[in-house]
This record gives C-alpha cells, sequence and structure tokens, in this order.
C-alpha cells in the first residue's frame, strides 16, 4: 500500500515538471528589454534620412508614378439642353401600350390558326357525308298523276270550292311525294317546312310555298280563295308538274329545226 503511494506521489511530480519545462524555457530564451529606455529614447527620422548612406538614385526604367497621374482627364460633358415638352413621364406608358399590342397579335395569330383547323376539320367532315349520302333525284310528278289532280281539282273550282281545290293540290301533291320518295315527309312537318325540302327543285319549292300559303290564308286564316287564287296556284303547278313533258317537247321541236 505505501508503495503504491509513493509511485502515485512520483507520477503526479513527473507530469507538473514536465508541464513546467517548456515555460521556463521560453522565459530563459526570450531577450530582456529595457522598456523605459524605449520609450525615453526619440528617433530623429529626418537625419537618418538625410544621412549619405541612405542616398540613392533610382534607375530610370523603373516606374515612380502611377499611371492615372498622368492620364488626361476627360472634359467635363457639356450640360444637355432640356426640351419644351418632357415626356419622359410616358416611357412606362409606352411600354405597356407595347406590351399590350404584342400580346393581341398572338393572340390573333393564334385565332387565324384556330379558325383555319376548325374550317378544315369542318370542310372535312362535310366532305366525307356528301360522299356517304347518295343523291337523291329531286322529286317530280308523272304527268298522268298530274293531269288526274288537276281535273279533279278543276270539278272542286267549278262547284265555287276553290279553297278545296287548292287545298287538295297541295295535300294531294305531299301524298305523291311521300309515295315517290320515301321517309322524307314526316306527319309533324308544315308546308314551309315541306317546301323547304331537299328533294325539291327551286322551282317546286316556289309552287309549295306559294299554294301553302293560299291554304294557311284559307283554313287557318279564315279567308275566302278566288277563282283568281284558284288559276294562279293551277298554273303555277302546271308549270312545275308538266316541266319534263315541256322540255321534251322543246328538244323535239329543236332536233325537228335541224
Amino acid at each position: 500500500m505505501f508503495g503504491v503511494k509513493r509511485l502515485f506521489i512520483l507520477a503526479v511530480f513527473t507530469v507538473s515538471f514536465t508541464l513546467a519545462l517548456p515555460t521556463y524555457a521560453q522565459e530563459l530564451d526570450a531577450p530582456k528589454f529595457n522598456t523605459q529606455e524605449l520609450d525615453t529614447q526619440e528617433t530623429d527620422v529626418t537625419a537618418i534620412v538625410l544621412e549619405p548612406k541612405f542616398k540613392f538614385e533610382i534607375p530610370p526604367e523603373y516606374q515612380t508614378e502611377l499611371p492615372q497621374d498622368k492620364a488626361k482627364l476627360a472634359p467635363e460633358p457639356k450640360p444637355v439642353k432640356k426640351p419644351l415638352f418632357d415626356l419622359g413621364f410616358l416611357g412606362p406608358i409606352f411600354q405597356l401600350i407595347f406590351y399590350g399590342l404584342l400580346t393581341l397579335a398572338v393572340v390573333y395569330i393564334l385565332y387565324l390558326i384556330l379558325n383555319t383547323i376548325i374550317a378544315t376539320r369542318r370542310s372535312t367532315v362535310k366532305a366525307d357525308k356528301t360522299a356517304e349520302t347518295p343523291d337523291i333525284p329531286a322529286y317530280q310528278p308523272d304527268a298522268e298523276t298530274a293531269r288526274v289532280l288537276i281535273d279533279d281539282a278543276d270539278s272542286l273550282a267549278a262547284q265555287g270550292k276553290f279553297a278545296e281545290a287548292v287545298h287538295i293540290l297541295l295535300f294531294r301533291s305531299i301524298q305523291d311525294i311521300e309515295d315517290k320518295r320515301p321517309h322524307h315527309v314526316k306527319r309533324s312537318l308544315t308546308s314551309r317546312e315541306i317546301a323547304s325540302l331537299s328533294i325539291l327543285s327551286p322551282k317546286a319549292r316556289n309552287v309549295f310555298s306559294q299554294i301553302g300559303k293560299l291554304v294557311e290564308k284559307s283554313f287557318f286564316g279564315g279567308g275566302l280563295l278566288s277563282m283568281e287564287d284558284y288559276e294562279l296556284s293551277k298554273a303555277a303547278y302546271k308549270a312545275f308538274a308538266f316541266e319534263n313533258v315541256a322540255q321534251s317537247k322543246t328538244a323535239r321541236s329543236a332536233r325537228a329545226k335541224r
């Protein structure tokens, strides 16, 4: 037990001596200055500079001045005269106008592009529908059917039933259209809608429109029709119903003259 204590004391002494030795060595090596002499001693800088041993000439190839010392100073700019009207405050406004016009130009270009694309697609769809839809010849009554219809209408007109005569011209013609072009005339269609059917020629549409107005006047408006009204309706119907017959006669007469 006594030996352990001695070893512990020896270790503590060794560590303490090791830590203190470098500090003591530095104190021995450091030079000692007389601070009082340094504080009281005054140095004459001017006398040192004037001593011959400190004087020397600088070779001419060495530069002794800075470049900016020899640089010529730029002349001061002349004052700019102010204009009569200072429009500088309009700069931001014109900038906004410029960007606004630029935006409108871009939007307009996009509109033209989209409009062209849409128009192209529509024309393509219409062309496809036209190609798929078979050509249906325009409605034209038979000459014999037209003659029978006119005879029946004349019989009613001879009895003074002009409204019934015009009515039979219209509704018997509509029935004939349905017989020759099925699924085109619907029961819900009015006479004006029937007059606008695509299977009717422009001349036929005019005839049906004219007769339809007279029928509306008499049956729905309570108006009376005269012999003149019937004759106008019959003349229009005959010009349409016998159009092919008239064209055939004209062609035959033209060939005969040749």
